[in-house]
């Protein structure tokens, strides 16, 4: 009985070693198509415009795990993928968190223009009483890089949203 036992562990041992085997002799596609996909995110958050020289080096990452694989290096492919993934996800996250910067600094210039122009035409209104005419706001408002929009806002109130 003990004997058969021992035969029992022997072949689940032999098992689970030949499924650990067998996955890291597998092509590391998931791991191609993950790193593929997080470097297609941060390209389209701006990485190649705010990061580029992270992105050449996930690119250069990329090639390398491509080229691994197709040559049977799957663990020189998985970890070049593994590196492609950090590079890209790092990217990503320093071009969203600049766009919210850049978007909140435009924002802020926006509102200063705004207040500035609004003295501009209290000023106007103030000298010129109720004849102020819509063209002399709308001057004042262009002096001051804005448009006169309608109710609700208009294209450049706000910045977009990723």
């Amino acid at each position: 009985m003990s004997e058969h036992r021992g035969h029992r562990r022997i072949w689940a041992g032999s098992v689970l070693c030949a499924l650990l085997l067998a996955g890291c002799v597998t092509a590391p596609t998931q791991e191609l198509s993950d790193a593929r996909r997080a470097l297609a995110l941060a390209r389209g958050a701006g990485g190649e415009a705010r990061a580029p020289s992270a992105m050449r080096r996930a690119d250069a990452a990329l090639e390398r795990a491509v080229e691994a694989a197709a040559a049977g290096r799957s663990r020189e492919a998985r970890a070049a993928a593994r590196e492609v993934l950090g590079l890209a996800t790092s990217v990503r996250e320093l071009s969203v968190g600049l766009g919210a910067l850049e978007c909140a600094m435009s924002e802020k210039r926006l509102a200063a223009r705004m207040r500035a122009a609004l003295v501009r035409v209290e000023a106007i209104v103030r000298a010129d009483g109720v004849r102020v005419g819509l063209a002399e706001l709308r001057r004042a408002l262009r002096s001051y890089g804005l448009r006169a929009s309608p109710v609700g806002g208009g294209p450049g109130t706000e910045c977009s949203r990723r």
